[in-house]
């Protein structure tokens, strides 16, 4: 007998957030008597699932798909179902949903009767549940099949000595000859900025719409700036007006700790390693030195700290715009866009991240990932990638040279970032135990990221690539006949190849390109703060080597950090 598995979240419409202690009962809505079919309590995530076969539902006496709506109870009383909203013909299969309601007030729910229309259903099976709300992510491409190929297949892709191990430690012979190394920290610190994800698993089913995204999906530096003064008086300089806090007096570079040595920043993922924990204290010196340049222009008492805010959010907008994303997807695709708009990214409400771009497309970093970094001038500064994990205070000695990550001027060239290419660093295919765990047999970022992506049913690169009316890669190029491939391929593999066959590695390719800079760019023109909103033809007013411009060496010599 067929067994059915609806999965879902109960979320309160204004906060995004789950509700817990609700009992959801399922329905199947017949022509003359309703059937109960299941029912459960919401856990603390508001996360529910509901399970039943055939036998609880029947019409006349024959079995049939079904039509299900949903009733839910706060307090033994019922607040809200969905009758309005059925859904026809449900299969057996899993089913995902999310219920969007007003959070309950025991005493309106004590208080009032029945109240419809107050619930926002949206359902489908896996993948076909697209969520246009921030909050949560979703799909720019519900509709296209899942792709699914076996675990033995994406293991043997992704191992260490597989097809994408680099094979070797010589930096210098896979560099990009464009994008400086920092870029790929700075791509960390864009990716920490829109997205912080604590729910999904790579050992189950995820529908995107049921994935709570920690971050509001715009570029506003909410990593940084907390939820401000007046929420987060803990990053902020009560002696310095509108100043975040840096590290103390002892040892001004750094980060702010507290007794126990942990970082005082909006998101603890900004301290995992040396140089993204640097990058980040140089945004706040930035800040700081902004804010001078505020008084500076008249400004006084409470009118200080939102103009500095501004000033540096749409200062590292244009830095996205201007110079990150040109880099790596080539200005070509980012005039296109600014010029003819976005054909494939769009929203109802309010921008959201796409799991295609989350789980494939902006991974992109981690080809970019050296296996060693030389971080300043001291003879023993190179260190191997995971030599650089933050364990408390950064010593002096440690302290990052920006010029090292990157280009200051032509006499000086900074390190570089690997290719763009469908190539893992070998340091990452092994994983050091603290951060995979002891137990866990999955060492290689690369299985991870391609499991990763089968959790979230992604479609297949080239679904994609046709989806977007682009030729898709051939088999020769793609290169896996000999891992048994069933002439499709992982979307985040596709994507890096793609990268390395029509680039050479100095760029993502046509699919890659656009779904990273039409998301990026949705993200700012879906903002209605940002600078592409408000004032497109704004050009930065700061400090600069050429007046009208700005790049990332421009704000790490404001922050005075190198």
């Amino acid at each position: 007998m067929a067994i059915f598995r609806i999965s879902g979240c109960v979320i309160d419409r204004k906060t995004r957030r789950g509700i817990s202690g609700l009992r959801i009962e399922a329905w199947d809505k017949d022509l003359i008597l309703d059937d109960l079919v299941g029912s459960t309590i919401s856990d603390s995530e508001g996360t529910f699932q509901i399970e039943f076969d055939g036998s609880y539902f029947q019409e006349a006496g024959l079995n049939k798909q079904p039509d299900l709506f949903f009733k839910v109870f706060h307090k033994n009383k019922l607040f809200t179902d969905t009758k309005d909203s059925v859904l026809w013909n449900v299969k057996a299969q899993n089913t995902q949903i999310t219920l969007e309601l007003d959070a309950p007030s025991l005493k309106e729910t004590e208080a009032s009767e029945v109240r419809h229309g107050m619930v926002s259903l949206r359902s489908g099976t896996v993948p076909h549940s697209p969520f246009h709300e921030s909050g949560r992510f979703g799909r720019i491409f519900p509709y296209l099949p899942v792709y699914e190929n076996s675990d033995q297949f994406l293991t043997k892709l992704g191992k260490k000595g597989g097809l994408m191990d680099e094979g070797f430690e010589d930096d210098t012979a896979a560099e990009s000859t464009t994008i400086p190394a920092g870029f790929t920290f700075f791509g960390q610190f864009i990716d920490h900025d829109i997205t912080f994800d604590t729910t999904s698993s790579l050992e189950r089913q995820n529908d995107p719409t049921a994935i709570r995204n920690f971050r509001t999906p715009i570029l506003e530096l909410d990593s940084v700036y907390g939820m401000g003064p007046e929420a987060s008086p803990y990053l902020y300089d009560k002696n310095n007006l509108g100043k975040l806090l840096i590290g103390n007096d002892k040892n001004p570079h750094d980060l702010p700790r507290n007794s126990q040595e942990i970082a005082l920043i909006g998101d603890p993922r900004n301290d995992e390693n040396l140089i993204i924990s640097q990058l980040h204290l140089a945004f706040i010196k930035f800040h700081n030195r902004v804010v001078d340049e505020v008084k500076a222009r008249g400004f006084l008492g409470e009118a200080v700290f939102p103009e500095a805010q501004r000033l540096v959010r749409w200062h590292y907008q244009w830095i996205v715009l201007n110079e990150y994303l040109p880099l790596i997807v080539g200005q070509a695709v980012v005039d296109d866009i600014l010029n003819n708009g976005r054909k494939f990214f769009s929203w109802q409400k309010q921008p959201f991240i796409p799991v295609e771009f989350s789980v494939a497309a902006f991974r992109l970093g981690h080809t970019q990932v050296r296996n060693r970094f030389r971080v300043n001038d001291r003879p023993e500064s190179e260190k191997q990638l995971f030599e650089l994990r933050v364990s408390g205070a950064v010593p002096p000695a440690q302290v990052v040279d920006w010029k090292k990550f990157f280009q200051f001027d032509s006499c000086q060239p900074p390190q570089f970032s690997k290719k763009l290419d469908a190539k893992i660093a070998s340091v990452l295919l092994d994983l050091p135990v603290p951060i995979v765990g002891e137990d866990d047999p999955r060492r290689s970022l690369a299985i991870r990221n391609l499991f990763r992506g089968k959790s979230f049913s992604l479609p297949s690169g080239q679904a994609v690539a046709k989806a977007m009316g682009i030729k898709p890669l051939s088999d020769e190029q793609l290169g896996l006949k000999e891992l048994g491939y069933k002439e499709e391929a992982p979307l985040w593999f596709y994507i890096l190849k793609e990268g390395e066959v029509q680039t050479g590695g100095e760029t993502l390719g046509e699919v890659g390109g656009r779904l990273v800079a039409e998301v990026l760019i949705g993200l700012l023109e879906g903002d209605f703060m940002s600078y592409l909103k408000i004032d497109p033809c704004w050009v930065p007013c700061l400090p600069s080597t050429k007046p009208g411009e700005f790049k990332m060496a421009d704000l790490l010599n404001l922050a005075a950090v190198c």
